[in-house]
């Protein structure tokens, strides 16, 4: 959810308690590519244990000191490649196994590359999950790499936990979990920044680092897509060679406010549709292992871009009389500077001897950058064709984008 439970980005928070101190902000929504282009190298933003000195928080490296139940270890959320002044403000998304680390205290000062740090907000009350939004008033990063907050985790037990920030992005609206950085132009411009991001990981079992994952997806999402993601890559490192799905018995997905479907399954891959939404969210995958039911996390940001093109059909009713045809007017909007070829189909239900037939014309062609296409939808009957209701559905494609319309016809006799 965004800050105090509001539906809107709660970055927009974070720009908004940087407006408060006189800086202009540019236009939000910058996206991904326009915020990272503002910096030719994007800082990095990472889990890190000062302590162990290393990302890994583990029982064989003495200098982590005493990992048992019952001790607390200061983690530290490092930035790296910002150059000095370019950073004035933070918000990010933590998780964690909850079964094994408890998070109890943040603190953005000591040690921090903040001189003045002011935390806005901060959430440790979900088992799991850490939420911080901090800025600097009046004041930027004062070295490159550094400290932007510790947070103080009590160890509950003796077991493997990631520590997992969420993808680095600049929000969409629409956005429940993201890594965000809010940088100043020389103009005094704010702008929204999204990082790289790395994580690290809890253990105080000897030689157990608890279970990889990992997922790939299609790289281009539209509105209105089925995507499919596959999560066959991730496995437990100590699993037998032949245990099935690598040593993993659960996949826990969430989408960050893309899709109300996240959901566990056993299965390794995934097919889920995103409807209406579009932006940039941050996708969390969390694998349990079978032996020792050990958590792995792994986030990736999915960009949902918004429809090419408008689908729309006139009339979406036709009514004809056996042995007569219908059409209905096909228009297909180009959105977005969309240029390419759109292939159309069309399928009749209920599917019966003696149905209506249809036809397209065109069933292809090439949608020009901000111009239109039309076809013409032809249902045609004859005298054996049986009367009553059917339904095409026609469907105009291109690439892994779809979009489908239907249309009701009815026959009657006369």
């Amino acid at each position: 959810m965004g800050f105090l439970g509001l539906s809107a980005s709660a970055s927009s928070v974070l720009v908004a308690s940087l407006l408060v101190i006189g800086l202009a902000v540019l236009p939000y929504g910058l996206g991904i590519p326009a915020a990272r282009g503002l910096v030719t190298n994007p800082p990095v933003v990472g889990v890190w244990s000062n302590a162990c000195g290393s990302y890994a928080i583990a029982s064989n490296n003495t200098s982590c000191g005493n990992l048992t139940a019952g001790n607390s270890i200061s983690v530290q959320i490092n930035i790296t490649n910002a150059p000095v002044g370019s950073v004035n403000g933070y918000e990010f998304f933590l998780y964690y196994d909850p079964a094994f680390l408890n998070a109890t205290r943040i603190d953005v000062s000591t040690g921090t590359v903040f001189p003045y740090p002011s935390l806005i907000f901060n959430e440790l009350a979900l088992r799991g999950e850490v939420h911080v939004l901090a800025v600097c008033l009046g004041c930027g990063n004062t070295s490159d790499n550094g400290v932007l907050v510790n947070i103080l985790f009590k160890i509950l037990g003796t077991g493997v936990s990631p520590i997992s920030l969420a993808a680095g992005m600049v929000p969409s609206g629409f956005a429940q979990s993201f890594t965000v950085l809010t940088g100043l132009l020389p103009s005094r411009q704010v702008v929204e920044i999204g990082p790289i991001t790395s994580d690290g990981y809890f253990t105080n079992v000897a030689g157990n680092t608890g279970p990889v994952a990992s997922f790939t997806f299609s790289p281009k999402v539209f509105q209105g897509s089925t995507v499919t993601f596959n999560a066959s890559g991730s496995y437990d490192p100590d699993a037998s060679i032949n245990a099935p799905n690598g040593g993993i018995s659960l996949y826990e997905w969430d989408f960050g406010g893309a899709s109300s479907l996240s959901q566990p399954t056993k299965n390794p891959i995934l097919i889920i549709p995103f409807w209406s939404v579009f932006g940039n969210f941050s996708v969390r995958l969390t694998v349990v292992d079978s032996d020792d039911g050990f958590e792995g996390i792994q986030t990736q940001p999915l960009t949902i871009s918004e429809a090419p093109f408008a689908f729309a059909a006139s009339p979406t009713i036709l009514t004809i009389i056996k042995g007569a045809s219908g059409t209905t007017n096909l228009t297909l909007t180009s959105l977005n500077g969309f240029s390419g070829t759109v292939t159309l189909s069309a399928t009749l239900s209920p599917i019966i001897s003696k149905s209506p037939t249809t036809s397209l014309n065109p069933s292809t062609a090439t949608l020009p950058t901000d111009g239109m296409m039309d076809s013409v939808l032809k249902v045609s009957t004859g005298h054996p064709t049986r009367t009553g209701n059917y339904i095409v559905t026609i469907t105009a494609t291109s690439g892994t984008f779809s979009l489908s319309i239907q249309i009701l016809v009815t026959v009657n006799r006369k």
